[in-house]
């Protein structure tokens, strides 16, 4: 269940809302096959439009993940391998390079999902002031947020939502379903 205190505001619902939505698309992708970095990229495009549609951020969702304008909002990978090494026991698929871009260096997985695996999903949005008040990336980014909205959320934190999801020769299985998610 999601930690609030108090009424949530509509700004916190609709972040809310736009984290969920983007771990449901996610969770239905965990198929033998997918792409992990591809289910990534995808929850990313996602959230971003949950901000565009918000405000918060201006253009096509598509194209601010491909500036990579999401990491100021959404700044680590989608999850990780559950099992030994729980953190660690994720990489690189045998003989596949890492992907240079710097949008790519927090993800711990990056190979094609198999049946049989566990992995986490677990999309967030934040507000954080270190990221959004950085000079360079205001520049970078400047005309991809509206900051005067931003700076005004601050406050907020985040919302992150996360499941384990059991990667099967059919549909995924969620194995934390029956964790609520509704308040």
């Amino acid at each position: 269940m999601a930690a609030v205190v108090g009424e949530p505001t509509p700004c916190q619902r609709d972040l809310y809302q736009s984290v969920l939505a983007a771990e449901e698309r996610a969770i239905a992708c965990c198929v033998p096959g997918a792409e992990w970095k591809q289910i990534h990229l995808a929850a990313a495009v996602d959230m971003v439009g949950g901000l565009v549609d918000m405000g918060v951020m201006r253009g096509a969702p598509e194209s601010l993940v491909e500036r990579e304008a999401h990491t100021l909002f959404f700044p680590h990978g989608l999850g990780h391998m559950v099992g030994l090494g729980v953190r660690d026991g994720s990489g690189l698929q045998p003989g596949r390079t890492q992907d240079p871009r710097p949008c790519l260096r927090t993800l711990r997985i990056d190979l094609p999902l198999a049946a049989d695996y566990v992995v986490t999903i677990e999309p967030g949005l934040y507000f954080i002031p270190a990221l959004l008040n950085d000079p360079a990336r205001r520049e970078r980014f400047d005309d991809c947020v509206n900051w005067p909205l931003a700076e005004q959320h601050l406050h907020i934190g985040g919302v992150r939502i996360e499941d384990n999801i059991l990667v099967t020769l059919g549909a995924p299985v969620n194995l934390t379903s029956s964790i609520p998610k509704s308040w």
